[in-house]
């Protein structure tokens, strides 16, 4: 079969734009931005910096009849954009770029920087790492860190793990996560802190009546 590239992918997502309005293609526009963010842009401007440098390179696999979109245009088509959509079409590119995942997933959640002003609350994402790839393979957002627990089999279900070892903090450690992984076809390490007074009290029990069965 076939693997789609991240161009083939992007084409995929519906533009909600006025048609007679719209200079630069949508896929065009994300392609440059996600190459951006990828080697580092961490503003609209940035991202305009970099497809105006990048222009010839970018013409290999782009038209760019239009040129490079200025800061404003990336900074509303990213506002516009819907982001389950993209995010969505994000993890299907990864399960076909990445044939067979193998090894530790890690699955974290980050307060995303840059994202917390006298509005609003810091945004929370919930992403799954592979380190064998090197990649990260999908992500989530939720609006605090406590609605990670939420999140986290959410984003669980949308990835191919069979095989895999999956790691997670002690916000993670939940029955219905643990269950979530091996439904999955996958491992789990999860981590044991005093936030489950009950199972940590048992695990410590188990140890210290271990050490002591064990001990000279």
């Amino acid at each position: 079969m076939k693997k789609l590239g991240l161009l083939e992918v992007l084409e995929g997502i519906e533009d909600s734009r006025r048609e007679r309005s719209v200079w630069y293609p949508l896929h065009e526009v994300l392609f440059i931005f996600i190459a951006a963010v990828i080697c580092g842009a961490t503003s609209y401007v940035k991202v305009e910096m970099f497809g105006k440098s990048k222009e010839k390179w970018l013409k290999k696999y782009i038209q760019l009849e239009n040129g490079v979109p200025d800061a404003c245009t990336f900074r509303n088509v990213e506002k516009a954009i819907d982001t389950q959509q993209l995010h969505a079409v994000f993890i299907e590119w990864m399960k076909d770029a990445v044939e067979s995942i193998r090894g530790v997933v890690t699955v974290d959640g980050k307060q995303a920087r840059r994202t917390k002003d006298a509005k609003k609350r810091a945004l929370h994402v919930v992403s799954a790492f592979s380190a064998e790839c090197g990649l990260v393979l999908g992500q989530l957002a939720c609006e605090e860190k406590s609605n990670e627990i939420t999140a986290i089999p959410k984003l669980l279900e949308q990835l191919e793990l069979k095989g895999c070892i999956v790691t997670i903090d002690a916000m993670g450690t939940q029955s219905e996560i643990a269950a979530a992984i091996t439904n999955k076809g996958a491992d789990y390490i999860l981590s044991l802190k005093e936030n489950q007074p009950g199972l940590y009290r048992d695990v410590k029990l188990y140890f210290e009546e271990y050490r002591r069965n064990t001990a000279g």
